[in-house]
Formats: structure tokens, sequence, C-alpha cells
């Protein structure tokens, strides 16, 4: 922003330094930082001395690695000098313009001392932010059975200083996982400043699947300029195998699955857990139908329980 030319020389027998350009940021967001040109001309007849900039800074401003009472030193005739001051943002300011106040100082060959005021606008943007939160609905966190189903919940909660708009969650779904009751891209709507909402989702597990997987989502939303926003993350998922049985069953006679009507025959059931896990509870169960009959035995048998690569046999 160019205040005056230096060529346009006011008439001054004394010096009379003034502001002739000042580089502002017309924008920033609440938690950057920013830098800021001031460029100070001497229009009068004589040096001007000791010239300072004195940078009224406040709250939610303050200068990097430099004193707000800045000694330049001495400009001649005609002569320009450029200060260049980088200024943060406080990351909790609110969404305003805000006017910061600034003057210069300079002295004549005989001490005598000279000011001007003046002042740059910085519009402020708030920085919406989204704290994302993420919990199972049971105990058991990140291990769930292959063939189930688990309940995902995110708490979300805008921590920024303005509203949120159009929030949306983008879940990236690919094997062993799908969504059995929702879109990949749930909207939430608005969450103003504070407001906390609850999404849950469910998401079911290919049957086959064993190992540890990872589910990723995408939280996107816009403020009131605007301007879109994105916070990615994911989370591990651990499917546990279901043990698997392998039944091998044979028949206790010399002609196989042929015998005489009334005759009593053997059948014995070799089973074996070729599953990842120890299996509990293992019972045979027999529909038992005219014209067989179990002699000496229930048609419900119970196994017991079975370990990864055990076998066990059976004669019914």
């Amino acid at each position: 922003m160019s205040l005056a030319s230096p060529c346009a020389k006011a008439q001054y027998n004394r010096p009379h330094v003034i502001v002739s350009k000042i580089s502002s940021t017309p924008e920033v967001f609440s938690g950057d930082t920013f830098t800021e040109l001031i460029t100070l001309t001497n229009v009068g007849d004589q040096t001007a001395m000791r010239v300072r900039l004195v940078v009224d800074i406040k709250y939610p401003f303050a200068l990097m690695n430099m004193s707000s009472n800045i000694f330049i030193g001495s400009i001649s005739p005609d002569k320009s000098s450029t200060v260049t001051m980088r200024i943060s943002v406080d990351k909790k300011a609110l969404v305003a313009i805000y006017s910061i106040d600034f003057q210069i100082e300079w002295e004549d060959s005989y001490g005598a001392t000279y000011r001007q005021f003046n002042s740059f606008n910085v519009r402020v943007l708030g920085r919406t932010n989204i704290d994302i939160q993420e919990t199972f609905s049971d105990q058991e966190q990140s291990r769930v059975s292959a063939g189930e189903s688990f309940i995902k919940y995110f708490n979300l909660e805008n921590v920024g200083v303005e509203e949120a708009g159009m929030v949306t969650l983008s879940l990236d779904i690919s094997y062993p996982f799908t969504l059995p009751r929702a879109s990949s891209n749930i909207f939430i709507g608005d969450l103003g400043i504070g407001e906390k909402k609850s999404v849950s989702v469910e998401i079911s597990v290919d049957r086959n699947a064993v190992g540890v997987y990872s589910i990723s989502y995408t939280i996107s939303y816009e403020d009131s300029y605007g301007l879109n926003y994105e916070k990615t993350g994911d989370f591990g998922v651990e499917v546990l195998g279901k043990p698997k049985m392998l039944i091998y069953e044979t028949i206790a006679s010399r002609d196989g699955n042929r015998i005489f009507t009334g005759d009593t025959f053997t059948k014995e059931f070799n089973l074996t857990n070729i599953g990842g896990f120890e299996t509990k509870r293992v019972q045979l169960s027999l529909d038992i139908e005219y014209p067989f009959t179990l002699s000496n035995s229930s048609s419900n048998l119970l196994f017991g329980d079975l370990g990864v690569d055990e076998s066990r046999a059976i004669h019914v």
C-alpha cells in the first residue's frame, strides 16, 4: 500500500519523515505469522537523525525476535529506509479486523524532536479445528472376530474459534471390511464453537479374514469464508480368525458303508482343529432317524476343547 511518492517532495526547511509504503498482509489466520514491511522516506531538505519506529503491539499480536522500539538511524533528504517486522497472531484470536498503531520519531540537527502517528489494519480469520476421538463399542477396542460386526464411534468436537460448516466423515473401506447400513461418506452438518457430536458406524468383517488391518478416515469441513479443510487419521483393527474344524470319518467294517439289516456298525469321527486359536466346547450332534438307532450313546456328543492342531476321535 503506497501512501506517498518520495518524488513528490513537500517544501520543508527541516527533516520530515513520512510513511511512503506499507506492505501489509490483508488477511491472516489465527495462529499464523506474517511479515510487515514499512518504508519511511525523508521528504524534508535536512537529514532526519535518530529516527525510530515505535510499534504499539497488543493482543492478539506479538513481535517476533525484535523490540517494539526499533532504532533506524539517520535518513538523508529524498532517501528511504524499510523496516521488516515478523508478527505472530495468537491461535485463539477472534475473527475480526484489528488495527496496529505505530509512530515515527526523529530529530533535526538542533535536537528538536518530531513525531508522526500512523496505523495499518489486519483481518484475522479463524482457523477451525476439529478434535477427533474414537472408541469401540466394547472393551476389546482393537480386536474383533472374523465374520462379525463391530461399532466404531467417532466423537467430534469443534475446538476452533468459529463454527465449522458442512462437516463430513469419509471412511476408506476396503477388504475385509464393509458397511452394511451406511454410506462411506457420512454428512454430520455444522458444529458450533465447543459443540460435540457423536457418529456411530457399523462395520462388518469378512469371515475369512485374519490379521491386522487399518481403516483410514477423513474429516472435511469449511469455515465462514468458504475455505475448505481436511483432517485425516486411521485406526487399526486386529481380526481374529475363527477356529476351523476338519472332520475325518471312517466306518469300522470291511464293507465300508455297506451293512446288513439287523446288524450294528461303529462310526468313527476324527476331528482336528486347523484354525489359529483354541476352540471351546466342541460338540457333535447326530440326526438319527429310522431305520437307525443309537444303542449306547446320546445323539449329542461332547468333545470338549480342542487346541491348535489337536486331534481327537470319537466312536459311535
